[in-house]
Order: structure tokens, then C-alpha cells, then sequence
């Protein structure tokens, strides 16, 4: 194999292990998403939601910048954010003065 084979490949490598990363975040993220969405409101923890939306979040800033500029990663971003602004409605739901 030639010298600049061996270094396309390795390029490609390194490439589609950034993608990996972003792709299994996004995979758990939308998971995990759709889960706590099925859930009953009144059973939902919001302090465990409020903390795994950060924990999504953040590992979405560690990701590099070409990556965050990708739709994949603005679809990702979106579904996490839009999720956590219900937050607050779920919370005042779960309100005992509202039942």
C-alpha cells in the first residue's frame, strides 16, 4: 500500500470516529428522549431529566467544531433543547396545587 493510501485511510479513520461519537450520542439522546416522553408525567423525576438533558448537552460542547456544524448535530441539539424547555410545564404539572 502506498504512503498516501495509508494516510487517506487513516484520515477516514479518525473521521468516522468523530461521526461515531456524535451518531451514539444522538442515538442515546433521542432514546432516552422518546422514553421519558412516554412516561406518565406524574411519575417523571425532574431533577433526573433536568440532569440528563445537561449530561446530553454537555457532552454535545465536547464534540469538535466541524462536527457541530453538521444537520445531524443541529437535529440532535434541537431534539435535546426542545425537550428541555417542556421542563418547566412538566414541573408546574406535577404541582400538587394543580391536581
Amino acid at each position: 500500500m502506498s504512503r498516501m493510501v495509508c494516510i487517506i485511510l487513516f484520515f477516514i479513520d479518525n473521521e468516522m470516529e468523530k461521526l461515531s461519537v456524535m451518531y451514539t450520542i444522538y442515538e442515546n439522546a433521542s432514546e432516552k428522549i422518546k422514553k421519558w416522553a412516554g412516561d406518565l408525567w406524574i411519575e417523571l423525576q425532574i431533577d433526573t431529566l433536568k440532569k440528563g438533558v445537561n449530561d446530553f448537552l454537555k457532552q454535545c460542547s465536547k464534540l469538535p467544531d466541524v462536527l457541530q456544524k453538521t444537520s445531524v448535530f443541529k437535529k440532535l441539539e434541537k431534539e435535546i433543547v426542545d425537550f428541555s424547555e417542556s421542563l418547566p410545564l412538566l414541573q408546574s404539572l406535577k404541582n400538587e396545587n394543580l391536581r
